[in-house]
């Protein structure tokens, strides 16, 4: 910003002023202090919610159902040799509905096990849930994607000293208020906080 007032004063103006004195100018202004806008969004017509109008109906916004279908026809998958191991596939049904407007998504995977839908919709149930519950916490909380760690077992150590940190966080003795990474900065901060964590108070 400072360089832009600089050529706009010395090249469309045509003041001779060196850098020195234009950023002098530029502090006693207070142009170095970014003041940021507050933006609001404005909703023209807010939806209503849904209210339910018979027994049985949701009250749920959102509200997700699922369909697991198991096929052990492998023969009609393209190059089912690729995978050696291939015992079935499976396709879920995911339809979802938001406030009034449902959509229907299809994810198909193929599996090692027999073709048991229920199964099968447990085993990928189970697969989110890690998901959802261990790696993206340690990708918010931790930066774990960032991680450049490469020499020797280093990945390998930050990791399990990134687990043991997270559960430290999760199992804590005496709650806070806040998400895991407030509490992760807490604990970088406040000793006592931290002996609490390690159970040494």
């Amino acid at each position: 910003m400072l360089g832009l007032c600089f050529l706009y004063l010395r090249h469309v103006k045509g003041h001779r002023w060196n850098h020195k004195r234009v950023y002098r100018i530029y502090r006693e202004r207070e142009l170095n202090l970014r003041i940021k806008p507050r933006k609001r969004i404005v909703r023209e017509k807010p939806e209503p919610l849904a209210v339910p109008e018979a027994i049985n109906q949701c009250w749920s916004m959102d509200f997700m159902h699922d369909r697991c279908y198991a096929f052990d026809q492998i023969n009609c998958l393209h190059a089912p040799e690729r995978w050696p191991d291939i015992k079935s596939f499976a396709v879920i049904a995911s339809e979802r509905t938001i406030r009034g407007k449902t959509t229907l998504e299809h994810r198909l995977y193929i599996a090692s096990l027999p073709a048991d839908a229920a199964r099968l919709n447990h085993a990928v149930r189970q697969h989110w849930r890690g998901e959802n519950s261990l790696h993206w916490c340690m990708d918010v909380v931790f930066g774990d994607d960032q991680m450049r760690a490469r020499t020797g077992h280093a990945a390998h150590n930050f990791a399990v000293l990134r687990h043991i940190a997270l559960n430290l966080i999760r199992l804590a003795p005496v709650k806070r208020k806040g998400g895991l990474k407030v509490r992760r900065l807490i604990a970088a901060t406040s000793d006592n906080y931290r002996a609490q964590l390690l159970g040494l108070v």
